[in-house]
């Protein structure tokens, strides 16, 4: 999905709403596997890649969260948002793709 048609999309409160709150679900899910015992590294280079996935994932569901305040409270068509819930959801992305990489050199 390009970033224009992304805009389109999230300038509506309730789709917005909508999204993060399905992008936090994703991250819960992604968090639960990366504390799974399946998930140990194995190798001082798997820890460390684990730690920065963790301390981005933590970084990443408390904005989630402050962007679902936000959006709750909101009535009207999203202006100075929007940067911040493209931002939020791009950024997730990113995560999920890092843990399933980091999962895949894990356990092969």
């Amino acid at each position: 999905m390009d970033g224009k048609h992304l805009k389109t999309e999230l300038k509506d409160v309730n789709s917005s709403l909508v999204r993060v709150q399905r992008s936090y679900s994703e991250l819960v899910k992604c968090k639960e596997k990366m504390y799974s015992y399946l998930c140990e590294p194995t190798t001082s280079g798997l820890f460390e890649t684990r730690e920065k996935l963790k301390f981005k994932m933590e970084a990443l569901m408390a904005g989630h969260l402050d962007l679902l305040h936000q959006l709750e409270h909101k009535k009207d068509i999203l202006t100075k948002e929007l940067g911040e819930i493209t931002a939020q959801l791009r950024a997730a992305k990113q995560l999920e793709k890092g843990i399933s990489n980091y999962m895949l050199a894990a356990h092969p």
